[in-house]
């Protein structure tokens, strides 16, 4: 102990208040040096003033316009400083620092006052960056020239510029206290146009990420704005935007926000006149369908919004123009494909989560005895039929006419069931695989978003109080859509008869699996009749008509009540 170096003598409450004053809140960030950088932002751009109106005052100006762009610009140690702050903006202690000291009034200035596009970036971006934080963000909208200021640059050249300008309205858009005061200025026509103009024709990701959240928000949260704006040139800007994105990749999300605002436009009349008349949208949604829709291991799990949204919308377009639909669905067979495999998906994921039969049809106490006893009964008939079968080959030649009897007289019910049976079989190794693998691929995903996303039910039938089921509300939308896409694509069969049998003949297994299971389940009950009636519009469909209705379970059910 004797070698031990002594402790550091113990600093007193006042050094430490000492050391700390300095600091930004809990954050070791230095107050003097960002007072320093805004000290010196404000000097640079008074010198910058100061020598362009000398400029103007020279009869030389014009020989010394490349000396005065040269002052603008920033030195690489100055933009260095402004980046760090731009970067330190960022943390809420930070923020609530710079709002104290007035920096929004600061950076309003040099906005207004450099004429370089690089600090116009920087002081938006800060602004950006100060709104991220709830109650400053609050706080800035006292000033103002703020939302004035903002606007204005929306007509910039300088995609940097826009790139910050359009997170900053993304920003305060999403917070509530100060949305509606955004919400007056995006009303007006001037200020919406540029927004459209920037779907349209840049080719920026950034800028087109934040332009379409932009969009997206106002359309969604103003019935007004998508009624007026719901047209042919919101849909080709749209459009535009989408050909810059690549489908597979970390762009995929801003494909399935301008997906949701073509999704918006199908719900408004002018809207769906838009799309039809646009020739870039169906071909553009059968082309996103069939490269995200599934890959090698099935149905690609965290994609159903984005397909339910773009057959959404296929289905708008396919009852007023069915034959462009069903023209561009032939070119590419994923697309059905896709499309059955969604339902199978949605079933499969009913399945996994339906523990008992609470998610079939709904009788009263008496009657679901009764279908119980009846269903448990032709079970146990078809168990004796097996067994006398094989009692039967086991017997004499003598009994042989007695038991043939016996045997036809039961032989079409077992043949039906043995044949319902394979085909159950068939459609798991073959068609359901489109499913399967997309479940024993995505295990781990769907199982952690069960909980969360799913609620069900339960009520003690015993006690008097009917069974209740509330089946998971996304999957559900997902079914929905699907089902009644795939409905008014048969509705429309005898337009293209040849078209749509071509596309279901691939699927015919996967489809009976689907009506078979679906029709047990009382929210999908209606929907896959109407489906299963649907294939009655043409009679190259009848064969497929007829199978269907021999899935159906609530044929089963009436029967065994019987």
């Amino acid at each position: 102990m004797a070698d031990r170096n002594p402790s550091p003598p113990r600093l007193s409450a006042e050094e430490i208040e000492l050391i700390q004053y300095d600091n930004i809140g809990e954050t070791v960030f230095s107050k003097k040096w960002v007072l320093g950088t805004l000290m010196k932002l404000v000097q640079s751009l008074q010198s910058t003033t100061e020598d362009s109106e000398e400029g103007q005052n020279d009869e030389r100006a014009s020989s010394r316009e490349g000396e005065d762009n040269a002052s603008h610009e920033l030195s690489d140690d100055f933009e260095k400083e402004l980046c760090e702050l731009w970067d330190m903006s960022m943390n809420g202690d930070v923020a609530a620092f710079l709002e104290e000291v007035e920096t929004t009034e600061v950076l309003l200035d040099a906005v207004l006052k450099s004429q370089n596009p690089r600090v116009t970036e920087i002081c938006v971006g800060i602004l950006a960056n100060m709104a991220c934080s709830h109650g400053v963000c609050v706080k800035m909208l006292s000033n103002k020239d703020l939302v004035d200021i903002v606007t204005v640059l929306l007509d910039e050249p300088d995609a940097p510029v826009l790139v910050e300008v359009t997170r900053l309205i993304h920003v305060c858009l999403s917070n509530d206290e100060v949305e509606s005061q955004w919400m007056v200025v995006l009303e007006a026509e001037t200020v919406f146009k540029n927004f459209m103009y920037i779907l349209e024709n840049s080719l920026n990701v950034d800028l087109l990420t934040n332009c379409s959240q932009v969009v997206d928000k106002v359309l969604d949260t103003n019935d007004e704005m998508l009624r007026a704006w719901a047209d042919l040139p919101l849909v080709t800007a749209v459009c535009e935007a989408m050909k810059q994105m690549h489908m597979r990749s970390e762009q995929l999300h801003i494909v399935e926000t301008l997906l949701h605002i073509l999704q918006m436009v199908s719900t408004v009349e002018q809207g769906v006149q838009g799309l039809v008349s646009c020739v870039s949208v169906v071909p553009l949604l059968c082309h996103f369908i069939a490269e995200c829709g599934h890959d090698e291991g099935g149905i690609v799990v965290g994609r159903e919004v984005s397909l339910t949204e773009s057959f959404s919308v296929l289905n708008v377009i396919l009852v007023a123009d069915p034959i462009t639909v069903l023209t561009a669905m032939e070119k590419d067979p994923r697309i059905m494909k896709v499309l059955l495999g969604l339902l199978g998906y949605s079933c499969k994921i009913h399945r996994k989560r339906s523990k008992s039969s609470l998610n079939r049809l709904s009788f009263t106490e008496t009657v679901e005895n009764k279908f119980e006893r009846s269903f448990s009964k032709e079970e146990s008939t078809e168990e004796n039929e097996k067994n006398n079968a094989e009692k039967i080959k086991a017997t004499d030649a003598d009994s042989e006419p007695l038991t043939d009897k016996a045997h036809v007289a039961h032989g079409e019910n077992a043949e039906l069931n043995e044949n319902v049976q394979k085909s159950d079989h068939q459609a798991d190794n073959h068609e359901g695989s489109l499913v399967d693998q997309a479940e024993e691929t995505n295990t781990s995903k769907t199982t952690d978003e069960a909980p969360s996303s799913s609620q069900e039910t339960m009520k003690d039938q015993n006690d008097g109080i009917s069974d209740q089921v509330n089946i998971t509300d996304v999957h559900h939308q997902y079914f929905t859509v699907a089902t009644s896409f795939l409905k008014d694509v048969i509705s429309e069969s005898a337009k293209a008869p040849q078209c749509v049998s071509s596309m279901l003949a691939p699927h015919e297994t996967l489809l009976q699996k689907i009506v078979h299971y679906a029709s047990r389940i009382t929210v999908y009950n209606t929907l896959v009749c109407e489906l299963v009636e649907s294939t009655l519009s043409t009679s190259e469909l009848s064969s497929l008509h007829k199978k269907l209705s021999e899935r159906l379970y609530t044929q089963k059910v009436r029967q065994c009540l019987l």
